[in-house]
């Protein structure tokens, strides 16, 4: 709160104790007051036009440049996930082909573990020297 002395605010005692001013200072104090803010608001203006080309060069060069983008970056996606999906279904495929064969497939590795190779070499060996008699037969 002002202080208060003699009864009145603080600012009308300095007033009163202020000499006066004539019309003519008055008026010159207006004018350069005017000055500074006719200045303040030139410099406000011409940062608001900045501000506004600033918005009007992005609205204009970098929207379309980034929404083109975006739609490469979303074609991008959805070619990885159409990808994705595709490698999904070939997997399943390939389970479903070890599930099918992983009991021929053991079997097959069963009856080639229980082969005689001994034996088998002599029925080679035999069947040789029976067929060798009839090729020079036959003159082969």
């Amino acid at each position: 709160m002002p202080e208060m002395n003699s009864g009145q605010p603080d600012t009308v005692n300095k007033a009163q104790e202020a000499p006066q001013q004539s019309d003519h200072e008055l008026l010159e104090q207006i004018l350069q007051e005017q000055k500074k803010t006719a200045a303040a608001q030139k410099a406000a203006a011409a940062a608001g036009w900045c501000i506004a080309a600033i918005l009007f060069f992005c609205a204009v060069f970098l929207l379309p440049k980034a929404s083109a983008v975006m739609r490469d970056v979303q074609d991008t996606a959805l070619a990885a996930q159409n990808t994705l999906n595709n490698i999904d279904a070939i997997m399943k495929d390939v389970d479903t082909l070890v599930a099918d064969n992983s009991g021929n497939l053991t079997n097959a590795v069963t009856k080639i573990s229980e082969i005689d190779f001994d034996r088998l070499n002599d029925s080679i060996k035999a069947l040789s020297d029976v067929v060798s008699p009839l090729a020079k037969l036959f003159g082969h």
